[in-house]
């Protein structure tokens, strides 16, 4: 069943595109490597994204890379780092994790390397360029 999530979305030159679809992965076996996947946070309020880069069946582990700010918990003098793309690793059985379901997209291993060519970026804007952003730009060539 896939969740509804047609709300628009505007890239840093303000163009809008309406978001796809997402569906519940059940087994880490849905996962693939380019994958653009999403993770309900705060009890659902938004969603987090990332880019799935590698898949671990055997350990139940995958790793991405994403926008986070080390989940917000304070660092040098109690303050909340800025976010940037970093790779985390995930264990599948912790997190619901959906998949979004794209119509024109780039092939898995661009996907991968668009996502790889941000790492270290720190340029993170919860309106303009936040993690919802960052996966549709590695995913999608009209992004």
């Amino acid at each position: 069943m896939a969740y509804s999530d047609k709300d628009l979305v505007s890239n840093s030159h303000g163009k809008e595109y309406e978001s796809q679809s997402k569906v519940r992965v059940h087994s880490i076996d849905e996962l693939k490597r380019g994958d653009h996947i999403a993770f309900p946070r705060l009890w659902g309020a938004f969603w987090h994204h990332a880019i799935v880069e590698d898949v671990d069946t055997e350990r139940r582990e995958f790793q991405v890379i994403e926008y986070n700010n080390n989940d917000g918990k304070p660092g040098f003098l109690g303050i909340v780092p800025i976010a940037e793309v970093v790779r985390n690793k995930y264990t599948f059985q912790v997190h619901t994790v959906y998949r979004t379901i794209h119509g024109q997209c780039f092939d898995p291993e661009t996907v991968v390397l668009r996502a790889r060519s941000r790492l270290g970026e720190k340029k993170f804007n919860p309106f303009t360029n936040n993690s919802k952003h960052f996966a549709l730009w590695c995913k999608r060539p009209d992004f």
